[in-house]
This record gives structure tokens, C-alpha cells and sequence, in this order.
């Protein structure tokens, strides 16, 4: 009777501190789940901002090629490449 107590008793601990276990993991998980969104939604919010700039750098060159703005405001006029429709149409 001693040995089934007993038994009992390791396999209600094993039990127990897997559950305990189990449960500290789920909230390490949402943890780091939570400090990945902030870094991604901060990394997004960076790359906006990043597109924003190349957006107005590329339309103010294209401006300057088309003469639309006064020369001498740029060192460089040029576009390494055509002009792109869609990005232009967008210009001011």
C-alpha cells in the first residue's frame, strides 16, 4: 500500500509541475510573440518613412529633369533609369 501511495504521489508531481511547466512556457511564448510585433510594427513604421523620402528624393529629380524646377537646385539631374509612371503620377 506504501509503494501505490507513493507512486501516486511522483506521478501527481510529474503531473503538476508539467502543467506548471507547460503554462510558464505559453506566457514566454506570448511574451516574445509581443516584443516581435513591436519590433516589426517599429521596423514598418521606419521603412514608411524610408519609402516616403526615396518617393520625394526621385520626384524632385524627376521635376528637375522636366525643368520644372529651377536649375542649380540639384547637383545631379538624372534618372538612372526611365521614369516610373505609376511613382510619377503620384508627384506633389
Amino acid at each position: 500500500m506504501g509503494v501505490s501511495a507513493t507512486l501516486i504521489g511522483v506521478a501527481a508531481t510529474v503531473a503538476a509541475t508539467k502543467k506548471i511547466e507547460t503554462i510558464k512556457m505559453e506566457l514566454e511564448s506570448e511574451k516574445q510573440r509581443d516584443v516581435l510585433y513591436t519590433e516589426l510594427s517599429d521596423l514598418a513604421d521606419q521603412c514608411a518613412g524610408d519609402i516616403k523620402l526615396i518617393h520625394s528624393n526621385y520626384c524632385t529629380i524627376y521635376k528637375l529633369k522636366k525643368r520644372a524646377l529651377p536649375k542649380g537646385t540639384s547637383n545631379r539631374n538624372d534618372l538612372s533609369s526611365p521614369a516610373n509612371d505609376a511613382a510619377v503620377g503620384k508627384c506633389y
